[in-house]
């Protein structure tokens, strides 16, 4: 007899096989049941439903469908289609490690989160209980706009501190900015009013400071400095929307300088000193070829100049005792001139020039010569001596000439040479004082071929 028995055949009792069975087409067992000790091997299997009381070990399975716990000894792992948890809470007690990428369309609350890499946030990401901007629960909340919102509801707003936990900087709940040094004494204080204080030095090394102040009224002082005297606020300088600056009121007198050591005794550096007297010092260093002061206009034209050797150059007029006309001085020039004798009629002589200068101050030109002729050439008429520097002004006047010596004249004992500046020309005209009566033009005859003179006089040009 063979182990295979035929299940038809065992009637209603309950089928108890030890030693295996098999069954070649399909088995209903009624609410009996079977019981198999043995191993049961079945290529499919259809069950209304299976009870186990032990343990169930399988190597695949296509699904699980459990109403209770599933727990995986040695581990869960999805190879394909991923992990689906479609409602409760899923709790992880040890570590989660997350090779690609984690995205949560829900709330998540995390204890701890520790990232190594970047992380990207496409909307706002908010940490503690902010709400909103002004909502007064604390918390600070990041936009994807690049604001940063910080609310605290008691307290300063934000505080910053250093790995001593002392404050180096503090935004109060009113927006007043306090900056530290590292023991907390504070350096820098920025109130909501937009004043400021600063404890030390501002060092604007290579900078550019905009200061602007919006204001309709001119005499509003834009920019204003202060000093403590005695405990006292003292203003030592301002600029008012104008433009115009002011070092000091009368009285809390005070200097400007400009240069480092400008207005020191015994000072060997450039600078401008300016006290309150009103005196205003020019310092140059003793090596300086540099002006002390310069003027120009806007086209660049310089108008005034004074140099390092006390020279003063001016492009224009200098009124000196008042602003009138009659104080004014328009030039000033000095130089040599040529003279030369000529005829009142035509031609002109030779002659040896031992010096002829002259000066000019305002319209008034003083001039010297020393001269003797040479050759009376092709004179004809009067004799004059022309060349010079300015011609003699048309309401100047018939100037006098003086001759302080005279030689090789042909002329009587007794007689004088005398001359005046002719007007609208540049010479003046030899006379002869030869009557008691007056004076007549000096002919050619008179002069001779070697007659001289020194003359000088003063004329206005």
């Amino acid at each position: 007899m063979t182990r295979a028995r035929t299940l038809s055949k065992l009637g209603s009792s309950p089928a108890e096989i030890s030693e295996g069975a098999v069954v070649a087409g399909i088995t209903t067992i009624d609410a009996s049941g079977v019981n198999i000790t043995g191993v049961v091997t079945a290529t499919t299997g259809t069950f209304t439903s299976v009870s186990v009381a032990g343990t169930i070990t399988y190597d695949d399975v296509t699904n699980i469908d459990s109403v209770g716990i599933v727990t995986a000894g040695k581990g869960l792992r999805a190879t394909t289609g991923g992990l689906i948890v479609t409602a409760g809470v899923s709790t992880f007690t040890g570590a989660a490690d997350f090779n690609g990428a984690l995205d949560v369309d829900g709330h998540t609350e995390l204890d701890n989160l520790n990232v190594s890499g970047v992380s990207t946030f496409a909307g706002y990401t908010t940490v503690g209980p902010y709400a909103s901007a002004t909502a007064s629960a604390n918390g600070v909340q990041l936009r994807d706009n690049g604001e940063v919102l910080m609310n605290k509801n008691s307290g300063d707003a934000i505080t910053i501190y250093n790995n001593s936990a002392t404050k180096t900087f503090v935004v109060g709940a009113d927006g007043d900015i306090d900056i530290a040094a590292s023991d907390g004494t504070s350096k820098v204080s920025i109130l909501n009013t937009g004043s400021a204080t600063f404890a030390g030095n501002i060092d604007l090394t290579d900078s550019t400071v905009d200061l602007y102040s919006q204001t309709t009224t001119t005499s509003s002082k834009t920019f204003q400095l202060f000093s403590d005297v005695g405990g006292t606020k003292v203003e030592k300088a301002s600029i008012t929307a104008a433009g115009a600056a002011t070092f000091a009121s009368i009285s809390n007198t005070g200097a400007v300088q400009i240069g480092e050591n400008a207005g020191s005794a015994g000072n060997d550096e450039d600078g401008i000193y300016l006290d309150p007297n009103g005196t205003v010092y020019s310092f140059k260093a003793a090596a300086s070829t540099t002006p002390f002061f310069q003027a120009y206009q806007y086209n660049g034209q310089k108008m005034a100049e004074i140099t390092s050797a006390g020279a003063a150059t001016f492009a224009g007029s200098v009124k000196i005792g008042g602003t009138a006309e009659a104080n004014e001085i328009d030039e000033y020039e000095e130089g040599t001139w040529t003279p030369t004798f000529e005829g009142s009629t035509s031609g002109s002589g030779t002659l040896t020039n031992y010096g002829a200068w002259y000066t000019r101050i305002g319209r008034a030109v003083h001039f010297y010569c020393y001269i003797v002729c040479t050759g009376l050439g092709t004179i004809s008429g009067n004799i004059k001596v022309a060349g010079l520097p300015f011609t003699v002004h048309a309401t100047g006047g018939y100037q006098a000439v003086i001759f302080s010596a005279v030689e090789g004249l042909a002329i009587t004992a007794g007689e004088s040479l005398a001359g005046y500046c002719e007007i609208n020309d540049d010479a003046f005209t030899l006379q002869l004082w030869d009557a008691t009566t007056g004076t007549s033009n000096l002919t050619s005859a008179e002069l001779s071929a070697d007659g001289g003179f020194i003359a000088s006089g003063t004329y206005f040009a």
